[in-house]
């Protein structure tokens, strides 16, 4: 079993934390946007990516 830990900028929203290590990898904005935007669809938070993690939660 793998497992990882996964830690959250509180101060950010859902979006740019995932974009992270994207943008640090050089992808160009529009690419990585489009790229972020549809993995947090897949996974059901399409429509909470612009909510910071505390906020996620509630």
């Amino acid at each position: 079993m793998i497992r990882a830990t996964v830690t959250l900028l509180p101060r950010i929203s859902a979006l740019e934390n995932v974009e992270m290590p994207p943008a640090f990898g050089g992808l160009p904005l529009k690419v990585r946007r489009a790229k972020v935007s549809k993995l947090l669809g897949k996974v059901g938070l399409g429509d909470r990516m612009d909510h910071e993690p505390r906020r996620r939660a509630a």
